[in-house]
């Protein structure tokens, strides 16, 4: 089941599914999922819009009882020129009671901006950060990234030079 209507700038949206399987096959776990989804759109302007949203999926079965909740929101700001700059954050917790090493909080950000210039140039930069607690293990694992891209049309509609630049960092730590 899914709903959504509008009211003034927002368009809210809500959801509900359940899967399983008919019928058993042989020693395989039978796994009921289940997502509920809630959340809005706020429109800032023609080009811009904010979109938080509330996800919550569990898959429930003999061996399992997983968890997880999500709370994410998605900005995007449109830019003159076709530009645009999209910016992305998450916080999931995610458990199961039967799992061993399941349980962790997951944060993420990033943000994406594109833009066009003149002399046919676009340029692309993106940088996120995504950390992973792991309450089990009592270790986190850091990831930050970055690119930068440029994209210029040399022969309009039929050559595009791309020379791009990127960096990755991954730290895992152990804490006391």
């Amino acid at each position: 089941a899914r709903i959504a209507g509008d009211v003034e700038q927002w368009r809210f949206f809500a959801g509900y599914r359940s899967e399983s399987p008919e019928e058993e096959f042989g020693d395989a776990p039978s796994i009921r999922v289940e997502r509920i989804t809630a959340g809005g759109r706020l429109g800032l302007n023609e080009m811009s819009w904010v979109t938080p949203a509330f996800v919550r999926i569990r898959h429930i079965g003999s061996n399992t009882e997983y968890k997880e909740s999500r709370v994410m929101t998605e900005l995007i700001i449109g830019e003159k020129y076709d530009g645009q700059t999209r910016g992305r954050f998450d916080i999931a917790r995610i458990e199961d009671e039967k799992g061993e090493n399941v349980n962790r909080l997951v944060t993420s950000g990033s943000l994406v901006s594109t833009r066009r210039h003149e002399g046919r140039v676009t340029s692309t930069f993106s940088g996120g950060l995504e950390i992973i607690e792991y309450d089990d293990l009592d270790q986190k694992d850091q990831t930050f990234q970055g690119a930068m891209e440029l994209q210029w049309e040399a022969v309009p509609g039929k050559f595009l030079i791309t020379p791009s630049l990127s960096y990755v960092h991954r730290e895992y730590d152990t804490l006391e």
